[in-house]
C-alpha cells in the first residue's frame, strides 16, 4: 500500500508561499523595509491576475453572445 498525501499543493503555490515566508523573515530581520502589502504580494498577485483573466474571458463571451443574438 503506497502512502498518498492528503492534499496536493500546486508547485506555483509552494513558490509563492516560500517567497512570502522569505519576505516576512527579511522584514523581521530588517533587511528590507517594505510595506506589508508588498511582502504578501506573492500570495495575492497570482490570484488578482487569475481574476482579471476570468473577467476578460467572461466579457469576451458576453460580447460574442450579444453579437450572435443580434444577427437574427
Amino acid at each position: 500500500m503506497e502512502n498518498k498525501p492528503l492534499f496536493k499543493i500546486p508547485l506555483i503555490n509552494m513558490y509563492s508561499i516560500l517567497i512570502t515566508l522569505i519576505f516576512i523573515l527579511m522584514q523581521y530581520i530588517n533587511i528590507i523595509n517594505w510595506h506589508w502589502i508588498w511582502i504578501i504580494s506573492p500570495l495575492w498577485i497570482p490570484l488578482a491576475f487569475a481574476i482579471v483573466i476570468m473577467i476578460v474571458i467572461y466579457l469576451f463571451k458576453f460580447i460574442i453572445y450579444l453579437t450572435d443574438r443580434n444577427k437574427f
